[in-house]
């Protein structure tokens, strides 16, 4: 999507000028004449907004004189915190600043500007913006339907690319909730056989009882209950291809008979005896240590070697957290287009979920977004509504064999100036907005910007207005 930035003025000559001053921009200028029609907007696509100017004088719909510009910026902030707001103001009062102050503006210029001053605070903004967002405008959906950015992420696509017009066998390694069959199904859909079935098998919720009925099938009499003849999966994915999910967790028999299938193409349904002949291509899941099982005997050696033609391995949700606030804003997507509620996470919140470790992977991270949805009343979503469980289990630092207590020391440090420039960056470098944030007095945030030996970083980048 393209960045934009919200213009909101009754004045049409001011709208003008800003269209004259950025129409070299390769930014979207979206111009509205009345608070209600900008906080609209917004609201369509808050993370597409490198920041907004308010004029300070509009008044409300109804003809009241009062001016109600901090009220659209406490509006636009309750949407999206850090959203940079500039308030654009012929007004020089005291109450005025103040009425500013309360509403979380970051920056105000007075009227007439200048086309330097609109162009020195838009490109402050999009700093701000890229270090917010460093991967907006990418491609987040992949073309096999995975959503992230990472390294990891992109090879993954890259050999599901690769691997898919081949019949070869594919072993996708990765823990649970990782996005197995996302892959499995993008090999099949671009492959020969996307035109047949793809039959999906959880090897993890099939009992010892019903094993070879379920993949092999079984003719009508074969047991009680055997009121028809049923094809199995095998059979049912002939032509197309067949996963095999959590394979790990078959029995070294059931593995046997699987091999058996693999190698010979034929299955014999159960209580018959008749042979059938199955052309499938087979895509196998498991957790990712399948070969050390192997080696223990506690998973077959053969059978290793046949599913294991071509690997992909996915990477767990805590290895790749470039990809966290990409997912959530994709699921916010997901739930706002079901439900039509616009909700924003506060910077801290979105920090807890990068800090959490996400046993659950990716399938976790959805089913708490849309419980977010369903159980937050208000627009935006804090660190207290959160679970407890979140808000416990943070990520544990990188202890190396040989670490002193000062390494430690200075590995704490590290991650203290990471926050806080995280947070000053969302927020405008407004230090009295991120003291609250990380839940501190402004004086504490201020002591920790000296003793780290930061606060004059944040000093030199305050421009006019404020």
């Amino acid at each position: 999507m393209k960045k934009k930035i919200l213009i909101i003025d009754d004045d049409p000559s001011v709208l003008s000028s800003f269209q004259l001053y950025l129409q070299d921009s390769d930014l979207e200028l979206v111009l509205c004449s009345s608070g209600d029609d900008g906080i609209d907007q917004f609201k369509i696509t808050p993370e597409d907004f490198v920041c907004a100017f308010v004029d300070y004088q509009l008044t409300d719909e109804f003809g009241d004189q009062e001016a109600v510009g901090h009220k659209i910026t406490e509006a636009l902030k309750e949407i999206d915190p850090s959203l940079y707001v500039v308030m654009m103001s012929g007004d020089e009062s005291k109450e005025a600043l103040e009425s500013w102050l309360k509403a979380g503006v970051d920056k105000f210029v007075y009227k007439p500007m200048g086309e330097k001053t609109v162009s020195t605070l838009v490109q402050y903004a999009e700093d701000l913006f890229a270090e917010k967002f460093p991967h907006h405008g990418e491609r987040v959906i992949n073309e096999n339907g995975m959503v992230g950015v990472s390294k990891s992420i992109k090879q993954v696509c890259k050999l599901a690319k690769k691997f898919a017009p081949s019949d070869e066998t594919v072993l996708i390694l990765g823990e649970t909730g990782t996005g197995k069959e996302l892959i499995a199904r993008s090999l099949h859909d671009r492959s020969q056989r996307r035109n047949k079935a793809f039959v999906a098998v959880n090897c993890a919720a099939i009992t010892e009882s019903i094993f070879e009925s379920e993949l092999f099938g079984h003719v009508k009499g074969a047991f009680t209950g055997a009121t028809s003849d049923k094809l199995g999966k095998f059979r049912e994915a002939d032509g197309g291809t067949l996963f095999l999910d959590e394979i790990h967790h078959l029995t070294l028999n059931q593995q046997a008979k699987i091999l058996r299938v693999i190698q010979e193409k034929v299955v014999t349904p159960v209580g018959g005896k008749a042979e059938h002949e199955v052309d499938f291509r087979l895509v196998c899941a498991s957790k990712p240590n399948l070969r050390e099982l192997s080696q223990k005997n506690e998973f077959l050696i053969d059978l290793f070697f046949r599913i294991s033609a071509l690997n992909i391995e996915v990477e767990p949700l805590r290895k790749r957290p470039d990809d966290i606030e990409i997912l959530v804003r994709h699921f916010q997507t997901e739930q706002e287009e079901k439900l039509g509620k616009f909700k924003r996470l506060s910077p801290s919140a979105m920090s807890r979920l990068k800090e959490y470790q996400w046993p659950g992977n990716v399938r976790e991270l959805r089913k708490l977004v849309t419980e977010l949805y369903y159980t937050v009343d208000t627009a935006l979503i804090k660190p207290a509504d959160l679970p407890e469980s979140i808000l416990k289990k943070t990520m544990s630092v990188d202890l190396k064999d040989g670490m002193t207590m000062a390494d430690l020391e200075e590995n704490q440090r590290q991650q203290k100036r990471a926050l806080i420039k995280s947070t000053m960056a969302k927020v405008g470098n407004n230090k009295s907005k991120a003291a609250e944030i990380l839940d501190m007095k402004r004086s504490t945030f201020i002591w920790h910007l000296k003793d780290l030996g930061i606060y004059e970083l944040f000093e030199k980048r305050n421009l006019v207005g404020a």
